[in-house]
């Protein structure tokens, strides 16, 4: 079997505005939760995850995986709207539980998309402790997309896959 080099992993796989178009898409018809947008009616997509945010990573059969890291007062919402769990009912195993299965959701949609000839793998979502996520960690072709909502921001980045 031929395998495919890191640089075009990477270009098959890094696909920025694919992994956009999967977040709105998710977000909005699976947990029925809606951007903010900015005076002019654009989407915001830059913020900052709060101190209080779980950290997931999901990784393809590559050198890489997806960081993401989600305030969790924005996965109480989508727990609520996904498992029907009212906020005050929540525990943090809910929320880790909902962070791990947006990761898998996006993870895939995304996938399916960047990789119709199923080449790729997708592992099963891990949350990662926040001081294990490293600078030196970012590939070179780092970017992060932000979904804010309500203030609220899911941050994705890629990342270098540890041994």
């Amino acid at each position: 079997m031929y395998l495919k080099s890191w640089g075009t992993q990477m270009r098959n796989l890094n696909n920025k505005e694919l992994i956009i178009q999967v977040i709105d898409e998710i977000m909005t018809d699976m947990f029925f939760i809606f951007p903010d947008l900015d005076d002019d009616g654009n989407q915001v997509t830059t913020g900052e995850p709060s101190l209080q945010s779980t950290h997931v990573g999901i990784h393809f059969n590559t050198d890489f995986y997806l960081h993401f890291q989600i305030d969790n007062q924005l996965l109480a919402e989508m727990a609520a709207n996904f498992m029907g769990i009212s906020p005050d009912e929540l525990t943090t195993e809910h929320i880790e539980s909902m962070a791990c299965e947006t990761a898998n959701i996006i993870g895939g949609n995304y996938l399916v998309r960047a990789d119709p000839g199923a080449t790729y793998k997708l592992s099963i979502p891990e949350v990662l402790l926040a001081d294990s996520i490293l600078e030196s960690d970012k590939i070179d072709e780092h970017w992060t997309i932000s979904f804010v909502a309500n203030g609220q921001v899911m941050a994705i980045s890629p990342y270098k896959r540890k041994a």
